[in-house]
């Protein structure tokens, strides 16, 4: 018999700690899912369980802080091969291990379930009235229409962890501790992180390390580069186009004001009298403000006798801003089969809108917006659920056309870029 070949061994993380960045943190909003297990059933997919054992995962910290490296480090280098060529010696590569390693304690952490879906006598599933903002965000865990099991849950995470990030070197104490500051504030533990979920308070106390980090985080303007988004990242950047709001009302705990956060995305988007016409009935929502499904019913057609007189003739996909896929789904007998609206060659676009939980020195909590720089979706394609038939579409609108779009003209003054529209929107 032919010699077992002798496996290369795999890299060692050789312990030459130069410095350790501890944060004890706790998560304040429900987390989205966050498990590493795929239900084998497609209809039980929506469950999204959380990992019982390890429900805070170094390895989800690690590629979150790594992702929001690029958004505060892209200002140092000339090109997208460099920049890669720096990451893979920060955070490793096949070829390595990189300058860091991720620990995470998170032993004092309590699971509990969260319900925001409930079923009605006539076997519905619908919104918890006080949890709508919830179940908006979070409607991939609402049951399909032939689902073997009920709806999914988000979980709250009680207790406190504590995360060490060890350094081989101080040179790259400055990226990473930038790095770090952009997760903490804008980002979180689980999924959709971009809609609030899984948000991360520092906990002071305890040493020196701790207090730095809790009071680093009232200056939020110390982590925006005044260097414009290069041509060369097709990403999402904390540059000088980063904008922030936040609302005026204080909220008794962080899930409240979470949910009040996604209440405001809701509303922009679909609410009747914004996002919408008013209903016949209260059940019955009108017809969209938004331009997508009349663009949709007359450029591919059929329309509903009902449906057959615009309510907007401009030709474009804006809501392509908030991220994509979109799916349109008709109800309407007589009109377009479903479409979904995906970048052009692609399946995902992440959304530039941030929504935040922040706690002031009073303990309160109040919903904030952020939208980070980000490259226009200027392109969109328009396909059959199966993915047949894409259609190029415009993503972006004109100052004209936005005169004719009413949730663009909530200010009084037509607003062509919707998440400006949206910021506008958030507070009032």
């Amino acid at each position: 018999m032919p010699p077992t070949p002798v496996m290369p061994r795999p890299p060692v993380f050789r312990d030459r700690t130069r410095e350790t960045l501890e944060i004890r943190f706790r998560v304040i909003t429900p987390v989205f899912g966050g498990g590493v297990v795929v239900n084998a059933d497609e209809n039980s997919r929506h469950i999204k369980a959380p990992d019982n054992v390890t429900p805070i995962r170094e390895a989800g910290i690690r590629g979150a802080v790594r992702q929001w490296w690029r958004a505060t480090s892209y200002d140092r280098f000339r090109s997208l091969a460099e920049m890669r060529a720096r990451e893979a010696v920060v955070f490793g590569s096949v070829d390595g291990p990189g300058l860091i390693r991720a620990d995470v304690d998170a032993s004092g952490i309590g699971l509990q379930q969260l319900e925001i879906f409930n079923i009605t006598p006539k076997g519905h599933w619908r919104a918890i009235h006080n949890r709508a903002g919830l179940a908006y965000g979070g409607f991939a865990l609402s049951p399909a229409q032939h689902a073997t099991t009920g709806a999914g849950t988000l979980t709250c995470l009680a207790g406190e962890a504590t995360l060490r990030i060890r350094l081989r070197s101080l040179e790259c104490l400055d990226e990473i501790t930038r790095a770090l500051k952009a997760w903490i504030a804008f980002g979180g533990i689980g999924g959709r992180t971009t809609r609030g979920f899984g948000s991360i308070l520092p906990v002071a106390g305890g040493n020196q390390m701790d207090m730095r980090w809790f009071t680093a985080f009232n200056d939020l303007d110390s982590l925006v580069s005044p260097e414009p988004r290069p041509q060369w990242a097709p990403f999402a950047v904390l540059g000088p186009a980063t904008e922030f709001v936040g609302h005026d009302d204080s909220h008794h705990d962080a899930v409240e004001a979470h949910n009040h956060a996604l209440l405001r995305l809701r509303d922009f988007r679909q609410k009747p009298g914004i996002g919408r016409n008013p209903g016949q009935a209260a059940n019955v929502p009108g017809r969209s403000r938004w331009p997508e499904a009349d663009f949709i019913r007359a450029t591919i057609g059929p329309a509903a006798t009902q449906h057959s007189a615009r309510t907007t003739n401009v030709n474009a996909v804006p809501r392509a801003a908030f991220g994509l896929p979109i799916v349109f789904h008709f109800k309407t007998p007589g009109d377009p089969q479903d479409r979904i609206a995906a970048p052009l060659g692609k399946e995902r676009c992440l959304s530039p809108l941030r929504l935040r939980t922040f706690r002031d020195t009073y303990g309160r909590y109040f919903a904030g917006a952020v939208t980070l720089d980000h490259p226009a979706i200027g392109r969109v394609e328009l396909r059959r659920a199966n993915g047949a038939n894409p259609r190029p579409a415009p993503g972006i609108v004109t100052l004209a056309q936005a005169t004719t779009i009413q949730p663009l003209n909530l200010s009084g003054t037509a607003e062509p870029d919707v998440l400006s529209a949206f910021l506008d929107f958030f507070p009032s």
